[in-house]
């Protein structure tokens, strides 16, 4: 998906990352990635691509780099709550790592008008069907996350999720 986003190749070459720089951040900041997270990190440390960016380690540009986030919103660490992108208004998609499952974490949405320290719903069961969803929609798609047979169909373990909102409920909040 990544391949319709136009990447400098200098920027491919100067995010590439290590296994021991990903396990010297967790270290750092006593967490631990899952699977699918240090995948990415290896395979895409940071980009522009999609509305708000997606975020990678020792970033230039303090907007793509997670540490910075956890600096940020200090409750997120805590949490367990790893930022994986934003939709650049302001509101920032996270992987919920406490909550992993086969080396898989949910992905939540945070909406800024709820408050940066809870959950407004999932968007994702995990990271890789989070990515489709995240960048197909800023190429157009429309179906994304409102529309449940849309989601389900693409996504059906969200269904595994609903200890926490999902984005077709009305008037829960949650905080993990």
């Amino acid at each position: 998906m990544l391949h319709k986003f136009e990447i400098p190749e200098k920027d491919q070459r100067k995010n590439k990352l290590s296994i021991n720089q990903i396990t010297e951040f967790e270290a750092k900041f006593d967490l631990y990635f899952p699977e699918e997270f240090i995948n990415l990190l290896l395979l895409c440390n940071g980009s522009f691509a999609g509305e708000g960016g997606i975020f990678g380690l020792h970033q230039e540009q303090c907007v793509l780099d997670i540490g910075y986030y956890f600096d940020l919103f200090p409750y997120w660490l805590g949490a367990k709550w790893i930022p994986v992108a934003s939709d650049g208004c302001g509101n920032y998609f996270v992987c919920v790592a406490n909550t992993q499952s086969k080396g898989k974490a949910p992905v939540v949405f945070i909406d800024s008008s709820i408050g940066y320290d809870q959950i407004a719903y999932v968007v994702a069961s995990n990271l890789f069907d989070f990515l489709i969803f995240y960048l197909e929609s800023s190429l157009g798609e429309t179906g994304w996350p409102f529309d449940p047979e849309f989601v389900v169909r693409a996504d059906p373990d969200i269904l595994n999720f609903r200890c926490l909102q999902l984005p077709w409920d009305q008037g829960r909040i949650s905080r993990s």
